[in-house]
Order: structure tokens, then sequence, then C-alpha cells
């Protein structure tokens, strides 16, 4: 997955945004994306947390605003 823009809500690991050029989102690598939603103000990419042969129920997990960006 690869974003760009002015913010934070991308999921990247920049010094200084915006952020112009693609950039990989480098967490979301290797993972199996199975869906991704973008707005004005957030980025959310649905991924799967199991292995495929795995039949438990995925789990839910929130994850806030890195320290790193500005507010």
């Amino acid at each position: 997955l690869w974003a760009w823009g002015s913010g934070c809500q991308l999921g990247l690991v920049a010094k200084t945004f915006p952020v112009w050029k693609p950039q990989k989102v480098e967490h979301l690598a290797g993972r199996h994306v199975i869906q991704v939603a973008c707005g004005a103000y957030h980025s959310l990419a649905l991924v799967r947390s199991l292995p495929a042969q795995d039949t438990n129920p995925p789990q839910i997990k929130e994850q806030g605003q890195s320290p790193r960006c500005p507010a």
C-alpha cells in the first residue's frame, strides 16, 4: 500500500508533512490487506491478522495517533 498527502492519517512515518511523493506504508508490508478506506481526516486498512488456515474469529484492534505526528 502506498500513500501521500498532508497528514499523519496516511500511516506514514515521515519527518515532515505534507508528503507529495508516494511512499510505502511500511507497517502494512507483508500483510494481507483486505480493504482500504480513505477520507479527508482518516485512513483505514482492514488486514487479516490470523494465518489463513486459522478458523478462529479475527481480533479487532484500535490504534491511536502516533506521538511523532503533529496534532
